[in-house]
């Protein structure tokens, strides 16, 4: 089960099944049986009522097994369950974590930093990260973004984020990783590089994403084959960003058969995820029919979300869409609204567009521009409508 602690994905161990009632349990082994027993029922029924009896009776059962503690506060505290209650979990994951089994010292942590901010919560969920990160890579990892956080000068961060790496966790290798590719060294550079392969390897999908596009950024060692592997596979696992490059290489015959409703169809699931050069590509893929019939209203829409978010071209975008009607009524004063905010913003393009207008007063630019416009990823052929 996945779970997310201060913006970094964690994971909780699975759990085998096996079968027994409780009541009938005589040994410890026969009642952690029992309990394994019971959540198989919780899982595999589709009768609340059923399940929520079977969740009763691991409660009951948990005052007696270290191990029943452990799932019942797993099952308590899974988000959305209708199973879920915040009490139970922190009742049954404190007894279990009380007996010194990692996972629930390592999970309760995690409901307790639910909470936030409450300092007396999060020294608490320290104490039991401290515990299992004895023997939990998790809990390392954890532990090390708590003390960043207190103290966040670089060095320390990267002092915390390498020990959970040493012991082989992926997000952990990812995030050093980063921090290592940051510093400038070559040999930090070499490293970085080592370490995104090892998690990669592991199914890390943002390891994998990112690996292909140092590789791709690299043009004397660039493997289109190997670049293509890398983004399937991180795209297979989740990462809107892998989604998003991929699509633009089945889009442009890049490495890949060109395959524009395959393109179409990995940018629209990174734009859902939310990210930002996928949401303009959609739209501009839209605006022209790219892999999909062409629809300017909900292409204006996409836009809409990534000038929302920031990007440049978008903004452009929505201009462009006013001042020639696609989508949206006409409306050149909409449209200048909409260049100069970009022009203002530091696109290139727009200013000079700003500059070479007659109503150019109304648009109140910096003496020079911060920068230029979207880095080509939020531009799918290099070139705005």
């Amino acid at each position: 089960m996945r779970v997310r602690v201060l913006g970094v994905a964690l994971w909780v161990s699975s759990l085998g099944i096996l079968a027994t009632p409780p009541s009938l349990a005589a040994t410890p082994a026969a009642a952690d049986a029992a309990a394994e027993a019971l959540l198989k029922r919780i899982h595999a029924t589709t009768d609340l009522r059923d399940a929520r009896r079977a969740f009763d009776e691991l409660v009951a059962a948990s005052r007696d097994s270290p191990r029943a503690a452990y799932l019942c506060g797993l099952v308590a505290a899974r988000a959305g369950s209708a199973l879920a209650n915040r009490g139970v979990a922190l009742d049954c994951l404190g007894r279990a974590a009380s007996h010194g089994i990692p996972e629930a010292q390592h999970r309760l942590a995690l409901v307790l930093l639910e909470d936030g901010r409450d300092p007396v919560k999060r020294a608490e969920a320290e104490k039991w990260l401290t515990s299992a990160a004895r023997s939990m890579p998790e809990s390392v990892y954890a532990l090390a973004l708590l003390v960043a956080e207190r103290a966040p000068h670089p060095a320390t961060r990267r002092a915390v984020v390498e020990k959970a790496a040493t012991l082989g966790y992926p997000p952990a290798q990812f995030a050093l990783a980063e921090i290592m590719h940051r510093s400038g060294s070559k040999q930090d550079q070499v490293v970085a590089r080592e370490l995104l392969e090892k998690a990669a390897s592991q199914g890390h999908a943002e390891a994998a994403a990112e690996l292909a596009l140092l590789l791709e950024a690299d043009k004397r060692a660039a493997d289109s084959a190997k670049i293509v592997a890398l983004l399937t596979r991180a795209s297979d696992g989740g990462s809107a960003r892998a989604d998003y490059a991929l699509g633009q290489r089945y889009a442009q015959a890049d490495g890949v058969r060109r395959d524009t409703v395959r393109a179409f169809e990995l940018v629209r699931r990174s734009a859902i995820a939310g990210y930002v050069p996928s949401q303009y590509a959609l739209g501009y893929y839209l605006s022209h029919g790219i892999g999909t019939p062409s629809d300017d209203v909900v292409a204006l829409e996409w836009y809409r979300r990534a000038a929302e978010r920031g990007h440049l071209d978008a903004f452009v975008a929505v201009g462009n869409a006013y001042a020639n009607g696609w989508g949206i009524g006409k409306s050149i004063d909409l449209a200048y609204q909409w260049y100069c905010k970009a022009a203002k913003s530091g696109h290139d393009g727009a200013r000079t567009l700003v500059e070479r207008s007659a109503t150019r007063a109304d648009c109140d630019l910096p003496e020079e521009p911060r920068r230029g416009s979207e880095p080509h990823e939020g531009r799918p052929d290099g070139a705005v409508r």
